[in-house]
């Protein structure tokens, strides 16, 4: 049984269409689903960029 060049076509079109649905959906998926729960993520927040100057040196003459 030989396999014609048109049905190699249609195969291997197939095969791709079902490939990229395939990432198509696992990338939609990933992008949905959070695995970070939501106390955590409320832990998870940006530090403040200021840097309290005055608590440093409290802390040198604790030190001391």
């Amino acid at each position: 049984m030989l396999i014609r060049g048109r049905d190699i076509f249609i195969l291997s079109f197939l095969t791709f269409v079902t490939v990229i649905a395939w990432v198509a959906f696992d990338i939609y998926h990933t992008a949905t689903m959070s695995t970070i729960k939501p106390p955590i993520q409320k832990l998870l927040s940006p530090l403040p960029p200021s840097i309290d100057t005055q608590l440093i040196e409290e802390l040198k003459e604790k030190a001391k």
